[in-house]
């Protein structure tokens, strides 16, 4: 989300740091290039967190996500007379 209103923002940063922000944000762009990369690595961050918590909830449903799994399990297990799919015989009679 973009804002209107701006801030001044002092940086300490190492001076080779400093160089190559400046070899690749060009002429007096050193703001724009540096606000884009603090985006970038906040998106980055917000991703990776969301992630996470995703995993997190899936391991933490995971014994009831393999309960509902078996109840679509077929109920026998019959045997496959060719490679075209077609059932022989049941074998649980």
């Amino acid at each position: 989300m973009k804002s209107s209103v701006s801030t001044r923002l002092n940086l300490k940063v190492p001076l080779d740091v400093l160089e190559e922000i400046e070899k690749l944000s060009g002429p007096r762009q050193r703001s724009k290039f540096i606000l884009e990369a603090i985006r970038d690595r906040i998106a980055v961050i917000k991703r990776e967190r969301l992630a996470l918590l995703m995993k997190e909830g899936y391991l933490a449903r995971s014994d009831e996500a393999t309960e509902l799994a078996k109840e679509f399990e077929p109920k026998c297990r019959c045997r496959i007379s060719n490679n075209k799919g077609k059932v022989q015989g049941c074998l649980q009679r």
